[in-house]
């Protein structure tokens, strides 16, 4: 797994820790966003609209299969489905509403 964080050097083999403390730094006036993924098109992310409230997306494969979570999460919410994204956990499926994102 790789965590990519908007501006900074990506996380090769990422820990508990780090995706934990990557989240937490987030902010609306940067870095933003923090993608955790499995393998290109297969990953979890978020955004940081507010502080402490997200925009979280996920995508398995194809642009058909990317999904965004309905409206803004709080980042507790967010830290415990990237937490249990990385231990390859599915608790975080079921963590928010689901919404396919419609291409254009």
């Amino acid at each position: 797994m790789r965590l990519e964080i908007d501006g900074e050097a990506t996380v090769n083999s990422p820990t508990a820790y780090d995706v934990r403390d990557t989240l937490q730094q987030l902010k609306p006036s940067g870095p933003m966003w923090a993608v955790l993924d499995i393998r290109s098109d297969y990953y979890i992310q978020a955004r940081a609209v507010e502080d402490e409230m997200f925009v979280v997306e996920y995508r398995e494969g194809g642009a058909d299969r990317h999904y965004k979570a309905a409206g803004m999460q709080p980042g507790v919410a967010v830290v415990e489905a990237f937490l249990d994204y990385l231990a390859s956990g599915n608790r975080w499926r079921t963590a928010f509403e689901w919404r396919r994102v419609e291409q254009p």
